[in-house]
């Protein structure tokens, strides 16, 4: 049965290398671009969830959040941050 709880795992490490074969295909430009949108997602997750579990751990009332962000809630609000790093990004370069 353990077998069978890794089988998920194939997809995603299919997945991370079809993502390490788009990046590798990218000039120099674009892959300062996208570097810049992930870490600008990524610490922008971070420093939101420090954020709400500091708000939690006063008792603050954040509605649905009281638990603090969940993986998927995490996923949702890089993927946004990437978009919104990415504009950026453009911006800055054009």
């Amino acid at each position: 049965m353990a077998d069978l709880a890794l089988a998920p795992l194939v997809p995603g490490l299919l997945y991370v290398r079809s993502c390490m074969r788009f990046v590798r295909g990218l000039d120099e430009l674009q892959r300062r671009i996208q570097l810049d949108a992930l870490i600008f997602a990524a610490m922008g997750t971070v420093i939101v969830g420090m954020a709400v579990n500091t708000l939690n751990a006063h008792e603050v009332p954040l509605g649905m959040l009281r638990r603090g962000l969940d993986i998927g809630e995490s996923f949702v609000l890089m993927f946004v941050l990437w978009i919104v790093g990415s504009a950026i990004a453009n911006r800055r370069y054009k």
